[in-house]
């Protein structure tokens, strides 16, 4: 009887870890489509983000969304497919994200109002990035990446 018992508990583990791995992977891929988003709305607005004179070109924000686009989406399909290259690159892309996040607010924003808001979005980030981290270098989930 013990043996069901544990045979079960692995079951609802295994069953628990898939999940969340889906989940995870479904996130990343939202990211995907939100930069994917933002890299559409920098074409459509280069004109006006060049009057703002930044310290980069406009066309630096499209090229860069564009990146983080793909890179969402391939960590996102690496996870949905259970790669252990794309649960290691999970765990490192959520605090690279952040960092760029905080550096486009300084560059691309013009008022001290909105430069001052960096620091709760690297706040932010910082805090994802360690529950993600967290999430994907668990025992299970590691497992469940390493079988295939």
């Amino acid at each position: 009887m013990a043996g069901m018992d544990d045979r079960s508990k692995e079951r609802r583990s295994y069953r628990r870890a898939s999940r969340t791995l889906a989940l995870l992977a479904l996130a990343f891929c939202v990211m995907s489509l939100v930069n994917g988003g933002r890299m559409v709305q920098s074409v459509l607005n280069v004109s006006l983000l060049a009057d703002w004179e930044p310290s980069l070109s406009p066309w630096v924000l499209v090229v860069l969304s564009a990146g983080w686009a793909a890179a969402f989406l391939a960590v996102g399909s690496g996870l949905w497919k259970r790669r252990d290259w794309g649960r290691r690159w999970g765990v490192l892309l959520p605090p690279l994200y952040g960092l760029y996040s905080a550096g486009m607010i300084l560059i691309f924003t013009r008022s001290p109002y909105a430069r001052g808001r960096w620091a709760p979005v690297a706040l932010g980030w910082a805090v994802g990035s360690v529950i993600i981290g967290w999430l994907l270098t668990r025992a299970r989930l590691r497992a469940l990446c390493e079988r295939r």
